[in-house]
């Protein structure tokens, strides 16, 4: 974890001292060294760029904590053993400078205990950080401080970790486990105590769990065979034994499905079998009846999955009166998890507000359990889980406590804040600062009223929106799945585009959350193919090209917010757009020849333009080949960065583009740019012809396909692909350096588009991708 979040530091663009122990017949710093070499072969990478690993230095405790007198923060995170860090702490603390703020990274550690450890008053600088793993992904990080840490360290750090690194942050009490872990683990125990009574097979439960229900994917037995079995054991046993009343001695005991799987060696993926185990292509999970692994492929009943395609409000009712097992199982997680978290509110969390933060960011899901219960019918399902308490359903015994009832009828949240049990008052969010530079935040249900957007609305239909930033810039939301171009948007976009250029000084297209857009709408594409023919889908792509185009040439500047992904459709209109803000985690690429199709909107051509005009500005110090083959190549392999400044420095984003660390700030970066334009003057590209590679760019990229076709890397069908992608982005089969215009390029986008997609293998890659996420190999 250490060297994790040296990376995280460095990708910021701090310089980071990682310190490790030594080891025998090593340099000192040996094992720092390995550490940070490490980060190159994780996956998914820490670093956003490996040469981000540069900004490390490997160093040793034995003969480097005079060093320690340079830094302004410093986090220790060894492993989870108290005694260690201990001792840890009282071998550093002479070398802690008067402006250090210190932290100690701990999952359930008691923060506390370790201040102990601390000379002097470093202790009122010294909390605990829970940063979640890992930690470049995961948003979420808890501040956990003594009762002496000093509340500017507390202000500091969140200030920090949220302008600079984009976290998002909540203080938890110094309770065991704090908040995500706690509500985490008693959610996992509920639910494996709730499949061992329902008799429900571990695949099926997590189907139910998973992204059914608004939780991630991994759902509840993958999700511990990520994190370990061993480690998730170690954690129920932490809270065991620092939770000693009757509630938590009941509920915080190894599940006998897990204990089993400890006992047997299976510990999860770092050891390739817990709960499942791949066998070759085949999926197993341990079948604890038959005590065999069994191929995992149960679903959800019919039934069930149509009971889950209700609103939720409806959703948790039709679960409760269900007798289906499977519906009762769901009802039963949902209930106890409620009630648990009701009954000791108080304990571990200063409002509702961070328990439901905590597992959205920690845990990734949708709803929190206190927004899930409000959605519902907040004293609706109170009086349901007093009903099952009486009946004797309930997992935990005790009556709901008394707020549940006296807080407001429509829940916990609401815009003045979120209910406190300690308090038994409203508190209202935190007024640092920080939190004023995001002028479009997130907020939890019962915050905001239900289906708020940003600003007044100008226009709205099915597929698109366009909202008011201000008075002076123009708001663009596409409302379809994924923010796919389908020919609505496309034909709204033609409608609206001219109004938007007289009513407005500037348009920002980007939206509240993710992603920007994934693009085209491949289903519409084969739809419109099927019933039109190859001119039916050149007349959809030569729209695409069009509105693509009056977004390039607006009078008036137009900038991309993206967040999430900008994949093929969706990176061509950031390449369209006058500049970019672009939040650091962001997934950008042309990724059509994995699909068997081109670039159609103009991406192409605008690769194309921006190599001619460099070319122009290079003049006899241009080489053609050389600039082409890293964006081919990229082209060919479909690749995704993963990363803003991945993107900067492969040349989707320019040195001009801004990168916004925090999601919520977006879009005020977003407005400032726009504005920053209105002010510098803007006036829009001019459209002229550029030279283009022609026939000798068109050579050299020919047959560097031929070289992977004979290594068997390409499929003929790649080849094809490759050579339609080659002959737009050097202009067609004219001499080198000649003057091409962009709408000449467009229309070999279209013609080569046309044919690409009349083709059985394209169409088969097409439809393998809409119904597995996958496009096959062939």
């Amino acid at each position: 974890m250490g060297s994790q979040l040296a990376a995280l530091f460095a990708n910021a663009g701090y310089p980071v001292l990682l310190f490790d122990r030594a080891i025998p017949e090593a340099p000192s710093n040996a094992l720092a060294q390995k550490a940070i070499a490490n980060l190159t072969k994780i996956n998914p990478p820490p670093l956003m760029h490996p040469s981000f690993a540069s900004l490390i230095t490997p160093l040793c405790f034995d003969d480097s904590l005079e060093r320690l007198k340079e830094c302004h923060f410093i986090i220790e995170a060894i492993s989870e053993k108290m005694e260690w860090k201990l001792a840890l702490w009282k071998q550093i603390t002479p070398y802690v400078s008067a402006h250090a703020l210190i932290a100690t990274n701990t999952s359930g550690l008691s923060v506390t205990t370790l201040a102990q450890a601390l000379a002097g008053n470093l202790s009122q600088r010294f909390c605990g950080v829970h940063f979640f793993n890992p930690p470049r992904y995961m948003a979420l990080v808890e501040l956990i401080p003594t009762s002496i840490t000093e509340d500017s360290t507390l202000d500091i750090l969140e200030s920090w970790l949220t302008r600079s690194l984009g976290k998002r942050i909540i203080r938890a009490k110094d309770t065991p486990n704090f908040i995500a872990n706690r509500v985490g683990i008693i959610g996992v125990l509920l639910t494996l105590k709730a499949a061992e009574k329902y008799q429900l097979p571990i695949d099926v439960v997590d189907d139910l769990t998973g992204e059914r229900i608004d939780r991630p994917k991994s759902a509840t037995y993958r999700t511990a065979d990520v994190v370990g079995l061993d480690t998730m054991s170690h954690v129920i046993q932490t809270m065991s034994q620092n939770l000693t009343d009757t509630v938590h001695q009941k509920l915080c005991t190894i599940p006998r499905v897990l204990q089993e799987r400890i006992e047997q060696g299976a510990l999860g993926a770092k050891v390739g079998q817990g709960f499942y185990k791949k066998q070759e292509r085949t999926i197993l999970y341990w079948d604890d009846a038959l005590m065999q692994w069994v191929p995992s492929s149960s679903k959800a009943s019919d039934a069930v999955q149509a009971l889950l395609k209700k609103p939720w409000p409806e959703r948790l009712s039709l679960l409760r009166s269900s007798s289906h097992p499977e519906a009762q199982f769901l009802w039963a997680i949902h209930r106890d998890l409620f009630h648990y978290c009701a009954l000791f509110l108080k304990d571990f969390s200063s409002s509702a507000r961070e328990v439901d933060e905590a597992m959205r960011w920690g845990y990734g899901w949708k709803k929190g359990p206190f927004e899930l219960w409000q959605l519902a019918g907040w004293l609706e399902v109170a009086q349901w889980i007093e009903e099952d308490r009486q009946a004797g359903k309930t997992v935990l015994t005790e009556h709901l406590p008394a707020w549940v009832q006296q807080v407001s009828p429509e829940g916990v949240h609401r815009s003045q804040g979120s209910w406190s049990a300690n308090l038994h008052d409203w508190c209202a969010r935190s007024t640092l600062p920080v939190y004023a530079e995001h002028s479009y935040p997130v907020r939890l249900l019962g915050e905001v009223p239900a289906g708020q957007n940003i600003g007044k609305t100008y226009f709205e239909n099915n597929v698109l929106r366009i909202g008011y930033l201000d008075e002076q810039v123009a708001l663009v939301s596409l409302k379809t799945k994924m923010r796919t171009f389908n020919l609505e948007v496309l034909s709204t976009l033609k409608d609206q585009l001219p109004r938007i250029e007289q009513d407005f000084k500037a348009v920002v297209f980007g939206a509240q959350n993710d992603p920007f857009s994934a693009g085209g709408d491949l289903q519409g594409f084969l739809v419109q193919f099927q019933s039109a023919g190859v001119e039916g889908i050149r007349s959809e792509q030569k729209s695409f090209q069009d509105v693509m185009l009056m977004v390039r040439y607006l009078s008036i500047p137009s900038v991309a917010a993206v967040r999430g992904f900008a994949l093929g459709g969706g990176c061509e209109l950031l390449l369209h757009c006058s500049a970019r803000v672009v939040h650091q985690e962001a997934k950008i690429g042309l990724v059509e020849a994995g699909l068997g199709i081109l670039p159609g909107a103009g991406g192409l051509t605008v690769l194309a333009q921006c190599l001619g005009q460099q070319a122009e500005l290079q003049g006899e110090r241009w080489n053609w080949a050389a600039e082409l083959s890293p964006w081919f190549q990229r082209l060919m392999r479909a690749e995704i960065v993963f990363s803003a400044k991945e993107a900067q420095l492969a040349g989707w984003l320019s040195q001009h583009d801004v990168i916004v660390p925090h999601e919520d700030k977006l879009l005020s970066v977003a407005l400032a740019q726009a504005k920053f334009l209105i002010s510098s003057d803007y006036r829009p590209p001019l459209r002229r012809s550029f030279p283009v590679a022609g026939i000798e760019g068109l050579t050299h990229l020919r047959a560097g396909l031929l070289n992977f076709r004979q290594g068997g890397y390409l499929s003929d069908h790649d080849v094809l692909v490759g050579t339609a992608i080659a002959t737009v982005l050097c202009g067609g089969e004219v001499n080198v350096n000649t003057y091409r215009t962009d709408s000449s390029l467009l229309d070999l986008e279209r013609r080569y588009f046309g044919e690409l997609i009349s083709t059985p293998l394209t169409q088969a890659r097409i439809v393998s991708f809409l119904k597995t996420g996958k496009p096959i190999r062939n």
